[in-house]
């Protein structure tokens, strides 16, 4: 079974980095970004694998 992914988006960095690690803690595989440029890239990073949440 693949590692579960989240890529977490929150204009606040120190929400998003306590998502990223709350979620790592669970065992997804996440990225986080605060701005919309780094979320494209990792959106579409992600969306080329099998399987990813975002919130």
């Amino acid at each position: 079974m693949s590692k579960r992914r989240l890529l977490v988006v929150d204009d606040e960095p120190d929400i998003a980095q306590y998502i990223g690690q709350v979620a790592e803690g669970l065992g997804y595989e996440t990225r986080v970004t605060t701005d919309a440029e780094n979320f494209k890239e990792s959106y579409n990073g992600l969306n080329q694998m099998s399987s990813f949440w975002m919130l």
